[in-house]
């Protein structure tokens, strides 16, 4: 992972954030960061139908995958 990438991080138990930080967004759905924005992507590990909840930009594709 590149350096500066948040990794996994583990919300609650069986339920994971795997999305990405896009530090050069400025604007985002209206609204003006000077310090990027995340895409908040999320997986639930059910030992059935394990669930991924949202996905990221195409840039940040394989930060997801490594994540999950």
């Amino acid at each position: 992972m590149a350096e500066g990438h948040m990794s996994t991080y583990k919300m609650v138990e069986d339920v994971y954030w795997v999305g990405a930080i896009d530090w050069s967004v400025r604007i985002f759905h209206g609204y003006h960061t000077d310090e990027g924005s995340s895409y908040n992507a999320y997986l639930i590990m059910d030992e059935e139908f394990p669930t991924l909840v949202d996905t990221v930009k195409a840039p940040f594709a394989n930060e997801l995958l490594e994540r999950i």
